[in-house]
């Protein structure tokens, strides 16, 4: 599997190149979020077990959301490093997240398809990459940032 997602990062720049009319060379000065996905399968893995909650009440904070992607950059080093040579390769800041979108396994219907049980959903960290970016590129959300 991780060749088929060096082969996506790979496109990813490509594509991103291509449309930005970038050099072929050299790394993006664009921010990249690398989200591992199905954090509700993975949670007892070392790595996402130490992850803190960048939600204090109402206010985010992001420094949580750095210490958390060091966390998450060290053990994914760990077990795909080529994934993260290929992520930091295409971008000059790469943070690293980890979410879940539905908060558990989909079952089996009669059809043979997939669906998410309702009762069960429980989605968590998906808004985090969001809200980093918006804490940490925008001048709204942050007036300290200059333009």
């Amino acid at each position: 599997p991780t060749e088929s997602q060096e082969l996506i990062l790979s496109e990813l720049e490509n594509r991103i190149r291509v449309l930005h009319q970038l050099s072929p060379l050299g790394k993006l000065n664009t921010p990249l979020a690398f989200i591992v996905g199905k954090k509700d399968i993975i949670q007892d893995w070392e790595p996402v077990a130490q992850l803190a909650d960048p939600w204090n009440g109402r206010h985010f904070n992001s420094m949580v959301v750095e210490e958390n992607s060091r966390i998450l950059r060290a053990g994914l080093l760990e077990r795909v490093p080529a994934l993260v040579a290929r992520a930091e390769a295409l971008s000059e800041k790469v943070v690293y997240f980890a979410s879940t979108s539905l908060g558990h396994s989909p079952r089996r219907i009669k059809t043979g398809e997939l669906s998410p049980i309702p009762q069960k959903m429980d989605p968590h960290g998906v808004e985090v990459p969001v809200f980093w970016w918006l804490t940490s590129w925008s001048t709204v959300f942050n007036p300290q940032r200059q333009p």
